[in-house]
């Protein structure tokens, strides 16, 4: 009796396939590893993408805060909880995430960027975990978690939103857990799929009042796939029932609805729609076209293995993601174009868009090891186009006093330039004692911060914006006394302090640590004149001084 025998009798008598297992490894091809197929070179390549994803967002991580994350800081500090929930302002529109905040600082009571963004930056690993867990579950493979992975490590939106003290990595992670759910409901696994749907979309209102919009979107797209499978009306009770679930959340606005609507008319009333629509399609494109393009071009590409990849893929959901697409970018630009909320918070919809970028995907996709790196390469590469691209955009905003604020384009992201500025203007033995700084209202508060957290007194600075501000001293005291302003701009700054102080002013650039520039301000003719510059504070030899004169000041 041969082996091959003896292991057929075997299986038949214990219902085993140990012969049909050993028949398939033999038809294998000698030598032959397909990296896509292997679970050890995925598992390899995830731990990779999230060490990469740490390194990126580490210089962000450890940057200054935001003007709006400092009020929303010192508010939190200000207020019991119990009022700073109710608090909805500007720099507080939201409940959920407040009220963790809240506790985070009251329990540990820390005081550094680190720590006030430690819970966002473990919440942007959770949601990378997440996005392969769901690649593994829902779609059937660990290698659509991977490559799902790979769109959010690599995402130049996503890094730049992921580490704010705003609530949008929790926003996103529920965005996404939602969108899982709707995925299970297309499975036809309604259970689970509910369970899932009205957790994320529950909470998600919570979290900032965009995600209403997000709710409406998966509403949208679990619309067009019962229409498309002609299960409308029987499924009509269904989706009734989902409809309630997804606005129940937003009844936490109710009391405070007048509150919040000003809040949002605020947020938007500055903001060009125009740009805003515009920015929210680039950033799309940033997010999700590289891997839809790569998976489009080796889809068309010839494949030469004959044998098809191991594994299956759910067809059914794969195939409803044009539907996904469509019901996200449909509300997402009209509330863009309008500006009916807030035009940032709209990130949210990136959470279900990372799935967009699997388009097309089929199993065979991959089945050739080149494919997999060519992919890994045009992903790679879109992405470091796009943040040179942005990081030199922002570069020249700031030289030039324009403050970006975009998806893709923030003037403040991964900048350390006013704490290090602060640091050396606090330190610097010249200073004299008695003088005061003006600072460019859109750093003031950050700079505040800085300054009073290395031990400078608050009453030296002031703000400067572009409506005459409240001055800590009688005008007639800032023509005798030391005066320096700090901005990216020095021709906006001339301006703005002319028109503050009442009376002309001169500009004399001094030497920064950074490209936040430091001016000494000197009034023309008038007061104890400048002297010799200090050490540590050279002018600068190549600049002239800056001079806006009022046309009727003495």
């Amino acid at each position: 009796m041969g082996l091959k025998t003896a292991i057929e009798i075997v299986d038949k008598v214990l219902g085993t396939e140990v012969g049909e297992g050993i028949q398939k490894k033999a038809e294998k091809p000698a030598g032959k590893l397909i990296l896509a197929e292997s679970e050890t070179f995925v598992k390899a390549v995830v731990i990779g993408i999230v060490i990469a994803f740490f390194i990126l967002v580490s210089a962000r991580f450890l940057s200054d805060l935001r003007a709006s994350e400092c009020r929303l800081l010192d508010l939190c500090a200000q207020l019991p909880l119990s009022q700073f929930l109710v608090n909805h302002s500007p720099d507080n529109p939201h409940f959920l995430y407040s009220a963790l905040l809240w506790l985070w600082v009251y329990i540990f009571q820390g005081t550094t960027e680190a720590f006030y963004r430690l819970p966002n930056v473990v919440l942007g690993f959770l949601t990378l975990y997440l996005l392969y867990d769901c690649g593994k579950r829902i779609f059937g493979t660990r290698l659509v978690g991977m490559l799902l992975v790979l769109v959010g490590a690599f995402s130049p939106v996503y890094l730049n939103f992921v580490y704010q003290q705003h609530g949008y990595a929790l926003a996103i992670l529920l965005a996404i857990i939602a969108t899982a759910g709707a995925f299970r409901i297309v499975q036809d696994e309604r259970g689970l799929g509910i369970c899932l749907f009205a957790c994320g979309t529950l909470l998600l209102p919570m979290v900032m009042a965009v995600g209403l919009i997000v709710n409406v979107a998966l509403l949208l797209y679990l619309l067009m796939h019962f229409a498309q499978q002609k299960r409308l009306m029987m499924n009509g009770l269904f989706l009734g029932f989902l409809v309630l679930v997804a606005v129940a959340g937003g009844v936490i606005y109710l009391p405070f609805s007048h509150q919040a609507l000003s809040v949002f008319t605020v947020l938007s009333d500055s903001r060009n729609h125009l740009a805003d629509s515009i920015d929210m399609l680039l950033s799309v494109a940033a997010h999700s076209l590289p891997l839809a393009l790569a998976i489009r071009v080796m889809n068309s590409v010839k494949n030469q293995e004959a044998r098809k990849s191991e594994g299956a893929i759910d067809e059914r959901v794969i195939g409803s993601l044009p539907f996904l697409f469509i019901a996200c970018m449909v509300p997402g630009l009209l509330v863009a174009f309008t500006g009916i909320l807030p035009f940032l918070d709209l990130v949210v919809l990136f959470g279900p868009l990372t799935f967009v970028a699997l388009m097309g995907f089929r199993m065979t996709t991959l089945n050739e090891n080149w494919r997999l790196l060519v992919m890994f390469f045009l992903v790679l590469v879109s992405f470091l186009l796009w943040t040179r691209g942005t990081k030199e955009m922002i570069a020249k905003s700031r030289t030039q006093g324009i403050h970006m604020n975009g998806m893709l384009c923030q003037t403040n992201s991964d900048s350390r330039d006013v704490s290090t500025t602060a640091a050396a203007v606090l330190y610097n033995p010249h200073l004299p004692p008695n003088s005061q700084i003006f600072v460019d209202t859109r750093y003031y508060p950050t700079w505040l911060r800085s300054w009073t957290r290395l031990g400078g007194k608050r009453d030296r600075i002031e703000e400067l914006g572009a409506k005459k501000m409240t001055l800590r001293l009688e005008k007639e005291h800032y023509r005798y006394i030391p005066k320096f302003a700090v901005g990216y701009d020095g021709r906006r700054l001339a301006k703005q302090l002319s028109d503050t102080l009442g009376m002309p002013i001169a500009l004399q650039p001094l030497q920064s640590p950074s490209v936040l520039g430091i001016y000494a301000v000197v009034i023309p003719g008038r007061g104890p004149k400048l002297g010799p510059t200090p050490p540590a504070l050279p002018l600068k030899p190549e600049v002239k001084p800056i001079s806006h004169q009022l046309g009727d000041a003495q």
